[in-house]
């Protein structure tokens, strides 16, 4: 059996490699993103294999009520080997139209998750 992989923003171009890197090697990947519509398809391309395999899980990386829910239900699936953190992203516009709460989004999503 593989290693216990946690991917979280699994789902954007960077998260889904390296979903993919570890679901080819073997190992039992938990991939994360808050849609689960799109964490389902990511999944459902890794079937479970000689004890790999992709399971899905939502969380909102930017809520830390959520970051703790999820680690707990990883928590009864075992302790992680490797954990890689692929989440990010922006929201678009122009500066001078963006507000406190853009501002304050992005540095959750991209600094605080």
């Amino acid at each position: 059996m593989g290693d216990l992989s946690v991917i979280l923003g699994a789902t954007g171009a960077l998260g889904a490699s390296i979903v993919e890197t570890f679901a080819k090697r073997g190992d039992r990947v938990i991939a994360v993103a808050r849609s689960r519509a799109a964490v389902s398809e990511l999944a459902a391309r890794y079937p479970p294999s000689a004890g790999g395999g992709v399971s899905g899980d939502t969380a909102d990386l930017t809520s830390r009520l959520a970051v703790d829910d999820l680690w707990q239900r990883i928590d009864r699936i075992g302790i992680p080997r490797w954990v890689v953190n692929a989440t990010g992203g922006f929201r678009g516009g122009k500066l001078v139209d963006s507000t406190p709460d853009d501002y304050t989004f992005m540095m959750d999503l991209n600094l605080g998750s």
